[in-house]
């Protein structure tokens, strides 16, 4: 089935995170110094730091390579992380201490230099300004 498991134990002060094999219940992921943000929303967690979403170039790769956004933890935002599919972790006063994968069905997610990245992005950006008739 689909799910995202949140849990927080108290007596350890520990955040228990799980994801479903596919990892189709998105959360979101921000660390800070000496916490973590965590929540259903980028945009949510962003306006609780009073901060604007800046798309991360590395997402239009990754769409491009897989036709979603994410096989691993990168979402469209920078400084933002997703929980990986089929992955445990557990974080502890801030910091992962534990991440278990308990299954593979993405592999290694796609690697690619920071050149690729931009010419990707430049590309996609020319490609929607064109159908949208706009100039760049």
């Amino acid at each position: 089935g689909q799910f995202l498991l949140i849990a927080w134990d108290g007596a350890k002060s520990e955040i228990l995170l799980a994801s479903d094999r596919y990892g189709l219940r998105p959360h979101y992921r921000r660390r800070l110094n000496g916490g973590v943000l965590i929540g259903a929303s980028a945009q949510e967690l962003a306006r609780l730091e009073e901060r604007p979403l800046k798309l991360d170039e590395r997402s239009i790769f990754a769409m491009l390579s897989y036709s979603r956004v994410s096989p691993g933890g990168i979402t469209w935002f920078e400084d933002f992380e997703a929980l990986p599919p089929a992955t445990q972790m557990i974080w502890s006063y801030g910091l992962l201490t534990e991440e278990t994968r308990y299954w593979d069905y993405f592999g290694t997610p796609p690697q690619a230099s920071d050149d690729a990245v931009d010419e990707i992005a430049d590309a996609f950006r020319v490609a929607v300004c064109n159908s949208m008739d706009t100039g760049i």
